[in-house]
């Protein structure tokens, strides 16, 4: 039986930079990550990826990025 899913990928274009948002399933409630705008989908993706690992405390990620103190997200805290 397999309970991990792949997330599902949208990427838009904001003029000549693009970002990607990934949408995954996480013990049942659903997350969407946003990267940040790259020069190429590939890198878009790749960024969002990342972002995801940070979020799960993936070992080699912790670095990566912080909480941005004025999202909603950290507010609620």
């Amino acid at each position: 039986m397999n309970t991990c899913q792949e997330p599902s990928w949208a990427v838009s274009w904001d003029e000549k930079k693009c970002y990607a948002t990934a949408e995954v399933s996480l013990l049942g409630v659903p997350h969407k990550f946003v990267g940040a705008h790259r020069n190429s989908e590939d890198e878009a993706k790749s960024d969002a990826a990342k972002r995801i690992l940070w979020y799960l405390q993936v070992p080699g990620y912790s670095d990566c990025f912080e909480p941005n103190p004025r999202s909603e997200a950290f507010l609620a805290k």
